[in-house]
């Protein structure tokens, strides 16, 4: 398969575009470690260990700061064998329907900072 001038295949780039849904917030990553003992999906939504500031699923009846939501894992990860550098987006506005996550959402902001929303996109 080509790749654009980015260096991106069109696949890549169409399996971004379910997760994004809208640029009035800029999708920004940053570096994540995330925990060991698990795999993560593309679309994870991931909270943030206060004690070792490693990602792990979130878990709205967790503690730690993982029941707050840190970030949205930006590609799948098998940290089963040890932890894993990654990126996850800390701001952006997400497809609910491209999200990976035991709990749920409705549509609005759903991290202190305002700055991570998840909109419901219509087919």
């Amino acid at each position: 398969m080509g790749h654009n001038d980015l260096g991106v295949s069109p696949l890549e780039t169409q399996t971004i575009v379910d997760l994004i849904a809208g640029d009035e917030i800029e999708a920004i990553s940053v570096p994540a470690i995330l925990l060991t003992g698990s795999t993560y999906k593309r679309g994870e939504v991931l909270g943030k260990h206060s004690g070792t500031g490693k990602y792990q699923k979130f878990d709205a009846d967790g503690s730690n700061g993982l029941d707050k939501i840190a970030g949205i894992l930006i590609e799948d990860v098998d940290a089963t064998a040890g932890d894993i550098n990654s990126r996850a987006y800390v701001t952006g506005i997400f497809n609910k329907a491209g999200l990976v996550t035991v709990e749920t959402f409705s549509a609005g902001v759903h991290n202190t900072h305002g700055l991570i929303i998840i909109k419901e996109l219509e087919d």
